[in-house]
């Protein structure tokens, strides 16, 4: 849950697509290319790449929403740069909408999964209140449909690949955030889910695989993710403009599942 996020505190082993890539960021910049430097932009979370691009970019009045101050002020440590920001503690749904008609841009990183699916449409409605008229939001989320990915195809893909970096992120993406494991509840519980696999093999590989995931996707975490995109589709942006949609990179892990999007007020 989003009181865990003092437990994330292993953020520099994670890898894209779990965080911004080269692209997206490339995507961003581009967006941003229309919009006055000296008015307001926002992020939801505490995206380091988000920090540093926007300020590398020269815009002045950056806010930080973050429920989380532990876990703000320890991505502070990571980033590249130390300039001023405006930092807004508290629940999202109790943040944006203290901010209307206040920012030129909001920026998203998979912020979906850390919303209740009765919650959202609240959140995006907020986003869009948050908006100046002209307003731009980016956003990275995660969908599914029934292409689930099988589990035990997954586990014997796995079973003989290397334990690096690259190994340990890409199972977390792929059997925790996209298998068959989301089916049964539509949410990702990964206190659940790691007794579940550790369960389901004996492969000395993969329960040390599953031991380094929990580095970086911690035990006591709820996120929601595994309802049909087509269920939520309603909910999300609908009163704003769709500018671009985008898959993700085709090697990525989270191919054919994630998608950014852009739209404006």
């Amino acid at each position: 849950m989003l009181d865990s996020w003092s437990l994330m505190n292993n953020w520099n082993l994670i890898i894209p697509p779990s965080r911004p890539s080269e692209r997206q960021l490339e995507l961003l910049k581009e967006l941003t290319a229309c919009i006055d430097r000296r008015l307001n932009v926002a992020i939801l979370g505490s995206t380091i790449e988000f920090r540093d691009l926007l300020y590398e970019l020269n815009f002045q009045n950056i806010y930080v929403f973050e429920r989380n101050e532990d876990f703000y002020n320890l991505s502070k440590k990571q980033r590249i740069y130390n300039n001023e920001e405006i930092f807004v503690q508290g629940d999202w749904l109790e943040t944006l909408e203290k901010y209307p008609n206040h920012f030129a841009l909001i920026v998203s990183d998979l912020t979906s999964g850390n919303i209740s699916y009765i919650h959202r449409k609240k959140f995006y409605l907020d986003i869009e209140n948050a908006l100046l008229n002209e307003g731009h939001f980016f956003d990275k989320v995660l969908t599914h449909s029934n292409n689930f990915l099988s589990i035990d195809k997954l586990l014997n893909k796995y079973k003989t690949l290397p334990l690096n970096l690259v190994t340990i992120n890409y199972f977390n993406c792929e059997m925790l955030f996209c298998s068959e494991l989301l089916m049964e509840k539509e949410i990702v519980n990964t206190d659940y889910f790691f007794r579940k696999l550790e369960s389901l093999t004996t492969n000395q590989r993969i329960l040390r695989l599953i031991e380094l995931v929990k580095l970086i996707t911690p035990p006591g975490f709820i996120w929601f993710y595994g309802k049909h995109w087509i269920e939520l589709q309603s909910d999300y942006c609908k009163n704003l403009i769709k500018i671009s949609e985008y898959e993700d990179e085709i090697q990525s892990p989270y191919y054919g599942f994630l998608k950014f999007f852009h739209f404006k007020k």
